[in-house]
C-alpha cells in the first residue's frame, strides 16, 4: 500500500489503495483496521495499520472544507464530495462515534449506469418523471435513494424541455444536458439549502430535487415551491413509503404540522420506497410505489399514517404496487 508523503495524510493513502482494488467504499473507525467494501458484500478488513485518532484528526485537518468543520463541529455529522486523489471522487461522510469521529467513503461513478442495468423500469420513470408537485424516494441507508433520482431526473433531462435543479450535500452523480437545462449545486460548499431551493423557484425551474438532509425551513420551502407549481423530489430514510410521509411532517414543530400536513395533502403526487435485493448478476430494486388518489391525501390530510399503507395494495389500477407484489415479480422474471 502506498505510505503518505510530505503533505499527503495517511488516510487518503488508504483510500487509494482501496479504489485501486475496487472498493466501493471504506469505513474509518480509530482503534481499528480499514474496512473496505465492494458492491453488498460485507466489509473486510484491508491491509495497513490500525487507524489511530491523529490519523483522523490529520484527514479532518487537511481534507474537510471550513464550512463541513463547524457543521460537524455543531451537529457531529457532516457529509460533502471531494477529489482526495487524481482519478476518483468520493463522498466522504463524517460521524460521531464513542471511540471519536469516524469517516466513511464513497467512491462515486463517473456516469450514471443506464436503466436496463439499474433494473429501473420504463413504467416506474414515467410515473415518477411525469409527476407534478412533491414526489418521496424513500429507503434505508444505502438501498440507492440517490442512484434512482438520478435515473429519474435523467429520463427527464432527456424527453423534456424542462429546467431541472438538483441539489444536495454531496452529489454522486453528473448529469449532462439533453433536452433539459440543468443545474447540479452542493450544499457542502455553500450553507443551507433553503436559500437554494427559493433562488431556483425564482429562477422559475421546473423540477427541483433535494438530496439532503431536511428540516424544519427546508420542509416549508418544499412545499412552497410545490404549491408554485414545480415539481419537486425529496430523498427520504424511512421504511415504508408511509413512513416517509410521517417522516417528513415530523420535521415540522408540532405549532405548525397540521397547517403542513394539510398543505402537504394539496401538492402530493407520490412516492417510491425501495430495496436493493441481490440479483442473479448485479443488486436490484424492489419498489413499494404509493400514488397521491384522493383517498390518500384524505389519509394524509387527517394524519392517518398507518392507514395510507392498507391503500397500496388494492391500488392497482392507479399503478401502485406493494414491496411483495414486485419482488415477486423479479422473481418471476428471474432477476433475483
Amino acid at each position: 500500500m502506498s505510505h503518505a508523503g510530505p503533505g499527503r495524510p495517511y488516510l487518503a493513502c488508504v483510500a487509494q489503495a482501496c479504489f485501486q482494488c475496487g472498493a466501493s467504499y471504506v469505513y474509518i473507525l480509530p482503534g481499528n483496521k480499514p474496512l473496505s467494501r465492494t458492491g453488498l458484500d460485507e466489509p473486510v478488513p484491508f491491509e495497513g495499520s490500525v487507524v489511530e485518532s491523529s490519523h483522523i484528526d490529520e484527514f479532518i485537518a487537511s481534507q474537510v472544507p471550513l464550512l463541513q468543520k463547524q457543521i460537524f463541529d455543531s451537529t457531529g455529522f457532516a457529509r460533502f464530495a471531494s477529489g482526495l486523489f487524481r482519478g476518483a471522487r468520493c463522498r466522504v461522510d463524517l460521524i460521531t462515534t464513542v471511540s471519536g469521529p469516524a469517516i466513511v467513503m464513497h467512491f462515486l461513478p463517473d456516469s450514471l449506469p443506464g436503466t436496463d442495468v439499474l433494473n429501473i423500469s420504463r413504467e416506474v420513470l414515467e410515473f415518477a418523471g411525469e409527476s407534478s408537485g412533491i414526489f418521496l424516494l424513500c429507503g434505508k441507508p444505502g438501498s440507492g435513494k440517490t442512484t434512482t433520482l438520478a435515473s429519474i431526473l435523467q429520463y427527464i433531462n432527456e424527453t423534456t424541455f424542462k429546467h431541472i435543479v438538483w441539489i444536495c450535500d454531496a452529489g454522486e452523480y453528473v448529469l449532462t444536458p439533453c433536452k433539459a437545462f440543468v443545474n447540479q449545486i452542493e450544499t457542502g460548499y455553500l450553507g443551507h439549502g433553503c436559500d437554494l431551493i427559493e433562488r431556483a423557484a425564482w429562477l422559475g425551474a421546473d423540477v427541483i430535487a433535494l438530496d439532503l438532509q431536511l428540516d424544519e425551513n427546508l420542509a416549508w420551502q418544499a412545499v412552497r415551491t410545490a404549491e408554485m407549481g414545480a415539481s419537486v423530489f425529496l430523498a427520504l430514510n424511512a421504511s415504508n413509503t408511509a413512513s416517509g410521509l410521517e417522516n417528513l411532517a415530523n420535521t415540522v414543530s408540532s405549532g405548525s404540522r397540521r397547517e403542513f400536513i394539510h398543505r402537504l395533502s394539496h401538492v402530493f403526487s407520490g412516492a417510491l420506497y425501495q430495496e436493493l435485493i441481490q440479483g442473479v448478476e448485479s443488486p436490484v430494486p424492489a419498489m413499494e410505489i404509493l400514488v397521491g388518489t384522493d383517498p390518500v391525501r384524505n389519509l394524509l390530510r387527517e394524519g392517518r399514517f398507518l392507514q395510507i399503507t392498507d391503500l397500496i395494495a388494492a391500488g392497482g389500477k392507479y399503478r401502485m404496487q406493494t414491496l411483495e407484489a414486485d419482488k415477486k415479480r423479479l422473481s418471476g422474471e428471474g432477476l433475483i
